[in-house]
């Protein structure tokens, strides 16, 4: 929605709907931000983050079965 924001803001540079808008959604992404590193704090200790990539590498290794059958076409 960011990007649609600012487009709009970008068009209509300093009129009163884009920039309250702009505005609420620059708001709601500082809260959704104070949110993540309040309440996931176990992403920062070093057994979380390791947990994540392995899991990350572990869906790569599982075969994707649409696509083989694409290349077997």
């Amino acid at each position: 929605m960011d990007a649609a924001t600012t487009g709009w803001i970008g068009e209509n540079h300093v009129e009163r709907w884009p920039t309250t808008l702009y505005g609420v959604n620059l708001l709601l992404c500082a809260l959704a931000y104070g949110t993540f590193w309040n309440h996931d704090a176990w992403l920062l200790s070093p057994a979380g983050g390791t947990a994540f990539f392995v899991v990350v590498a572990l869906l790569w290794l599982v075969p994707d079965r649409r696509i083989e059958r694409i290349i077997a076409k």
